[in-house]
């Protein structure tokens, strides 16, 4: 999905109860009768020991059930700015002052009751799965290879991006794979620096970042650094899926208890990545690069419940 959209509007209101929207679209998501998904969704509830089916967890374990996934996370994008393919989806989104939504959209039509939807901001879409079978992104993660290097820089498109990326470490643009691969080897010999490489199932290069253990006597938390993902799936909740993926490997293989990061506060999608990957901010600085000063966020994420 990208792009400015001019989707149809279609109204659609199989009951006159209020606050139905989830049950209003999973009715036209799954083509049950309408009592009948209300009756599947609170026994659901039940089932999960949530007050209500309208809980996002509550309507996300039901669409899993009904094979619709999550392909995008939280974009910034208004739902007029999303450019769906043909298939059927359900967007689920905010005005940012307390109202949330859900509604479904196949085929480029929005079914809803009301026909303002297009200016309230996407919180996640969710795509039914048989459309987005041919979409899906296996991923995996491996060590860095030499050649990735070469890849890796070409995402790097403008001298912004290189900064966003890099903070201060490089100071050059264009970067060269030789540049990443000269300023990695030494600290790959250290033994606590360790690039990963996001690869799909065919091997193709679609992500990296690096973990350092950022305190020489302290093998407890590590930090991650250097994000960056093939510009072609950006948007996709790819760098989510990846950043998932890293906090799987620091916590079952390096057997860690804290992970944190850093992003400036100029990358406002990066920020909604880590966030729906579930870092959370502590703390904020200031930055000088050759580009001028930036604002830093630094945000963590504890791999195990510290109350426990």
């Amino acid at each position: 999905m990208n792009g400015v959209c001019d989707m149809d509007f279609a109204y659609y209101n199989p009951s006159d109860e209020s606050r139905s929207c989830v049950v209003r679209t999973m009715t036209r998501l799954t083509g049950k009768p309408y009592e009948t998904v209300k009756a599947e969704l609170t026994a659901l509830a039940a089932k999960m020991e949530y007050p209500e089916y309208n809980e996002p967890a509550v309507f996300e374990a039901y669409m899993a059930q009904h094979g619709i996934v999550k392909c995008m996370d939280d974009c910034g994008l208004r739902v007029k700015e999303l450019n769906p393919e043909r298939g059927t989806y359900c967007v689920f989104c905010t005005d940012h002052e307390g109202f949330f939504h859900l509604m479904p959209v196949q085929d480029g039509v929005i079914y809803d009751r009301r026909d303002d939807s297009q200016d309230l901001y996407v919180l996640a879409v969710y795509r039914k799965k048989d459309d987005a079978a041919k979409d899906a992104i296996t991923m995996i993660l491996r060590p860095f290879q030499p050649a990735d290097a070469d890849i890796i820089c070409t995402w790097l498109r403008t001298e912004k991006e290189l900064y966003q990326w890099s903070a201060d470490r490089f100071c050059k643009f264009p970067l060269t794979g030789e540049d990443i691969r000269e300023s990695y080897a030494p600290q790959i010999e250290s033994g606590r620096f360790i690039p990963l490489t996001a690869a799909d199932d065919e091997n193709r290069v679609i992500g990296h970042f690096i973990i350092r253990y950022p305190t020489e006597d302290d093998n407890t938390s590590v930090r991650f650094g250097f994000v960056v993902l093939d510009p072609a799936y950006r948007g996709k909740g790819c760098g989510s899926q990846m950043m998932r993926l890293g906090i799987a490997y620091a916590k079952t293989v390096l057997h860690v208890k804290r992970i944190d990061l850093g992003v400036f506060a100029n990358n406002e999608g990066a920020q909604r990545c880590y966030g729906a990957a579930g870092f959370k901010e502590y703390s904020r600085r200031q930055c000088e690069l050759p580009v001028g000063t930036w604002e830093c966020i630094d945000m963590e994420l504890f791999t195990e419940d510290r109350n426990a």
